[in-house]
């Protein structure tokens, strides 16, 4: 085996260990590549169906609200228009 391919052995070891270890620690505690090949969680929800849509959100504080699903992002926060609101058992439109 020659030096060079002693070299990019080496260098394979060290990168699989980095990969199993978590990666080298670098300053403020991020771990080499963290932040690149962070996976980001996928909602288990395609709300894409439902845009333009009348739909009814329950949260979990109780309460309820309907309306017509204009846009949504990655964490679930909802756009909704023409939205009415439903507070235990009582119903008010909201206008804005």
């Amino acid at each position: 085996m020659s030096a060079q391919q002693q070299q990019q052995q080496q260098q394979q070891h060290h990168h699989q260990q980095q990969q199993q270890s978590g990666g080298e620690r670098r300053e403020g505690g991020a771990r080499d590549g963290e932040q690149k090949d962070k996976k980001r969680k996928e909602s288990i929800l395609d709300l894409s169906k439902y845009l333009d849509k009348a739909i009814r959100v329950k949260f979990s504080g109780g309460r309820e609200a309907s309306g017509i699903l204009k846009g949504f992002d990655q964490l679930l926060n909802l756009v909704l228009d023409n939205t009415i609101e439903y507070l235990r058992g009582v119903t008010s439109q909201l206008v804005h």
